[in-house]
């Protein structure tokens, strides 16, 4: 509620008169993504068909002399670095 997450403990007589009370408003809502329920965020920089190659960004991160894992992920500022080259 307004942001912030609760934990109420309540005897199951007290547990089911909120959820009675709250019923109107659940029905109503809408439900949350996982994501969106623990706080995370979308990945900085999405993959996708119109990506570039991660070879070929790892060939050209290493042509200019960046540091660029072998394997993994690809830090943010070698695909910028990458795209504003290109």
């Amino acid at each position: 509620m307004d942001g912030k997450t609760y934990e109420i403990d309540l005897n199951p007589a007290n547990a089911r008169k909120l959820r009675k009370t709250l019923a109107p408003y659940v029905a109503a809502g809408r439900k949350q993504s996982n994501a969106a329920r623990h706080g995370r965020k979308p990945a900085s920089y999405q993959h996708t068909s119109l990506a570039p190659d991660p070879a070929a960004v790892r060939a050209w991160a290493r042509s200019h002399r960046m540091e660029v894992p072998a394997r993994g992920r690809i830090p943010k500022k070698v695909y910028e670095a990458f795209d504003a080259a290109s």
